[in-house]
């Protein structure tokens, strides 16, 4: 086929871009901004769809009034979004679709990175790129696909899972679901699309009673319950987590981490179980767990500058924020931790301000940049002013500095060799972190 990508330059759109490319189909794509696929145009015009193309396919920030999606439809072009098309890749594979409010990108990671040290040449799409494979996506001899699922839009609704994990559900994108009961909904219809597992954590409570809707396929894991993949006896030494895991209540082996946090642990049992299925050995997963580190902006260190350390991760839920944070105390407890934090939109920072305010224990300092908008609406309600207000009447020390060029020249005044600056959020706060070490 001739297809056309809209919005080529997303992280996900590349993804299925570069698999679409490999598997013989001709790929052309536009981006608003400059991108690395290649000859992908910058800028959207109705000149860029050539000349007998098959189908469009288009990133969820692609609106209907876009030129090219106009184009299309005037030339009687299919039109599809990302989801889609991602849908109809997952029909050509087993595929293992990792979904969940936390942890899918990691777990992602992990599953393609324990599959591929086991010889299995899956196919992949991940929302980070997966430093040790080099890439967010690619396409494999193998028989298995690996894809990132995401609740926000009901998109992983177009996927047919051969195995489906949900690493936890929890209140969030409540600029589209309209409270937690409908983001449960959604999640049980996911996992009813499913053919083969669905492995999720007992640790959380909604995933756990949705387990119970699917007895007979259902696999629960969990690091603090009875579970058919348990992980007992935690122990952290020298910043690398280790545990020993049940298998049904018989032992299945030590395993140790090479990414840090006890909710990494919860993510490595959901890969296990998942690469388990999938038919890789206890020997494989041992030694390729012990080497994983991660995918790019998930606790990723980016460097040392005047011996102050700097990390960057995507966290941005409450939930996140609390587990990074207590992971860096953990393997770095003799460091300050200085937060940058970028809060991701107004609707989640006004509907989480409480819970935010209280996430941010382990840190010395908080030091918060302006909300960063990925969907506006409109809505100027709070800012990260009202944030910081809020985390300091929680007893943390907090300041607002509106710019990156305000919080990175406050770091290269005030930063010290024993503080470790953790740069957080979904938008572009890594970009604070990387101008503090280059200039």
């Amino acid at each position: 086929m001739k297809i056309h990508f809209v919005g080529i330059g997303g992280i996900g759109m590349s993804g299925i871009a570069k698999i679409s490319a490999v598997r013989g189909d001709v790929v052309s794509g536009s981006d608003q901004s400059p991108c690395d696929f290649p000859g992908a145009r910058v800028g959207h015009e109705a000149s860029n769809l050539p000349p007998g193309i098959d189908l469009v396919v288009r990133s969820a920030a692609i609106k209907d009034d876009n030129v090219e999606v106009v184009e299309a439809r005037k030339r009687n072009i299919p039109v599809i979004k990302y989801a889609e098309m991602l849908g109809r890749l997952t029909r050509e594979k087993r595929t293992i679709a990792v979904s969940g409010c936390h942890g899918k990108t990691t777990t992602t990671s992990m599953i393609s990175y324990l599959l591929s040290r086991a010889g299995f040449e899956p196919s992949y799409v991940c929302g980070g790129v997966i430093s040790q494979l080099g890439s967010n996506a690619a396409p494999g001899a193998g028989k298995h696909l690996v894809v990132e699922a995401c609740e926000y839009d009901r998109s992983f609704l177009n996927l047919a899972p051969s195995c489906a994990v949900i690493t936890n559900i929890e209140e969030d994108h409540l600029d589209y679901y309209k409270d937690i009961a409908e983001i449960i909904g959604a999640f049980r219809e996911f996992a009813g699309k499913s053919s083969g597992p669905v492995i999720g954590s007992l640790d959380n409570p909604h995933c756990s009673s949705l387990l119970g809707d699917f007895k007979g396929k259902a696999e629960s894991f969990s690091i603090e319950k009875d579970a058919d993949w348990r992980a007992r006896s935690i122990e952290v030494s020298d910043g690398r987590w280790s545990f020993e895991l049940l298998k049904y209540g018989r032992p299945y082996g030590r395993y140790t981490l090479g990414v840090a946090g006890a909710h990494n642990v919860s993510n490595a049992l959901a890969a296990i179980a998942a690469c388990t299925w999938a038919g890789v050995g206890p020997e494989i997963l041992q030694a390729a767990l012990a080497d994983f580190n991660g995918a790019a902006r998930r606790f990723q260190k980016l460097g040392v500058k005047r011996g102050a350390l700097v990390i960057d991760d995507y966290g941005h839920h409450p939930t996140e924020v609390q587990a990074t944070l207590k992971a860096a105390k953990e393997r770095y407890p003799d460091r300050k931790i200085w937060c940058v934090f970028q809060p991701h939109q107004t609707s989640r920072t006004r509907v989480f301000m409480k819970d935010f305010a209280r996430s941010f224990s382990d840190a010395s300092v908080v030091l918060l940049p302006e909300i960063y908008e990925a969907r506006p609406n409109g809505e100027k309600k709070v800012s990260s002013a009202d944030l910081a207000q809020a985390i300091s009447e929680n007893g943390k020390a907090a300041l607002f500095l509106p710019t990156f060029d305000d919080v990175v020249a406050f770091l290269k005044e005030k930063a010290t060799p024993d503080c470790l600056i953790l740069t957080m959020g979904a938008g572009n706060v890594d970009q604070i972190a990387r101008r503090f070490l280059a200039e």
